[in-house]
């Protein structure tokens, strides 16, 4: 068998990835305009746009194995199962 080739998703707040975007000549001028205006670099801007677009979005990484929750109710006996039933 192959090696698989992708890893799990790892925490994206502790780290960044670097990627390549086109924009027609329009749309960069307005970015670099709006970058410019704001003191900020392109690529923030960028990010934040991204960033709005996809934050509705859930995404679950299967490949982990799930912790075990703790129960509230975990090795405790019902009252019905000790037969302590008030009347």
């Amino acid at each position: 068998m192959s090696k698989p080739t992708r890893r799990p998703a790892a925490n994206q707040a502790q780290r960044t990835v670097k990627t390549s975007v086109l924009l027609d000549v329009e749309t960069h001028v307005k970015l670099a305009a709006l970058a410019a205006m704001r003191g900020v670099p392109m690529t923030t801007i960028m990010a934040d746009a991204i960033a709005g677009v996809v934050s509705s979005m859930v995404v679950f990484d299967r490949a982990k194995t799930p912790k075990p929750v703790d129960s509230p109710f975990q090795g405790r006996e019902s009252a019905s199962e000790n037969g302590d039933l008030a009347a």
